[in-house]
């Protein structure tokens, strides 16, 4: 109960940040943020068959959940996509202060990958141009495979932009 009480305050205000509208050469891609990776991608990453990613909220078409295909498990709970805008990001960095954030070079404009072992959480942030995006892996694997995986992903989202 306790790693949910933690998750849940962690979760509001980064919510909340990012619920400002899209720039218009987001917006296009926030139509359909599924589609940005596939299942097989998912699948290839994280080293499991996955689902398709589907909306968690009606209406939030920035956020999409993808699901083990044989459910979840201790390592492997979910992944998200978020999209953002960049000002999101930034209010993002400052908040991810406690997580000891580390810098990931080569990928968009900035990049940094945030690890909440408390409650085995690991994000990749990427901002380009006006746009940023989180990748999040909801699951008590190592760091390493987490972030990983949470690469090869973001690089895939980088070319489907």
């Amino acid at each position: 109960m306790r790693a949910i009480s933690r998750l849940f305050a962690l979760l509001v205000p980064l919510t909340i940040i990012t619920a400002a509208p899209l720039p218009s050469s987001a917006a296009a891609a926030a139509k359909d943020t599924c589609s940005l990776l596939t299942p097989k991608q998912l699948s290839d990453a994280v080293g499991t068959s996955m689902n398709a990613g589907r909306y968690m909220a009606p209406g939030v078409a920035r956020t999409c959940t993808w699901t083990l295909a044989s459910g979840a498990t201790p390592a492997v709970r979910f992944l998200t996509l978020d999209l953002q805008v960049a000002d999101a990001y930034e209010a993002g960095k400052k908040l991810d202060a406690q997580a000891n954030p580390a810098s990931v070079p080569d990928l968009g404009d900035d990049a940094y990958y945030a690890n909440f072992s408390g409650i085995s959480i690991a994000s990749l942030n990427v901002k380009k141009g006006d746009v940023s995006f989180k990748i999040t892996w909801y699951g008590a694997a190592d760091s390493q495979t987490m972030m990983t995986a949470e690469k090869t992903l973001a690089s895939q989202v980088l070319s489907n932009l």
